[in-house]
C-alpha cells in the first residue's frame, strides 16, 4: 500500500503512535480504528522502525495545552502549532498531528544528545 511505500522509503529514525481509546465510537469505528492502529504498528514492527506509543497527556505536557473539550480544544491546538510552525497552513483536523510529530522530533533530539 502507499503507507507501507512510503514508510520504506521515508525510512524515519524515529516516530510516535499516539495511543488512545475507542472510548465513547460506535463499534464499527471503533473497530476500523483499532484495525488501522493495528496496521500502523504492523508496518513499523515489520520494517524495523524505532517507534514508541504516546498518550494525549504524555505529548500534551511540554505544549501546556489547556484543558478544555471539543471545537474549543482543536483551536487551541491549532493555535499551539500555529505558534511552533508560523510558516505552514495547520488546520482544525491536523494540528494535533503536527504536534505530535513535534513531540516527537524533541524525543528524538533529547534521546541523541
Amino acid at each position: 500500500t502507499d503507507v507501507v511505500d512510503f514508510m520504506r522509503e521515508f525510512r524515519p529514525d524515529f516516530a510516535v503512535l499516539e495511543k488512545v481509546t475507542s472510548f465513547g465510537m460506535g463499534r464499527g469505528y471503533a473497530f476500523k480504528f483499532g484495525a488501522t492502529f493495528g496496521f500502523a504498528q504492523g508496518v513499523m514492527l515489520s520494517l524495523g522502525l524505532r517507534f514508541e506509543l504516546v498518550t494525549p497527556p504524555k505529548w500534551q505536557r511540554p505544549f501546556s495545552v489547556p484543558k478544555s473539550e471539543g471545537t474549543q480544544r482543536k483551536r487551541e491546538l491549532k493555535a499551539i502549532a500555529q505558534r511552533i510552525y508560523p510558516g505552514r497552513r495547520i488546520v482544525l483536523e491536523d494540528a494535533d498531528a503536527h504536534l505530535i510529530a513535534e513531540h516527537a522530533r524533541r524525543l528524538l533530539l533529547q534521546r541523541s544528545k
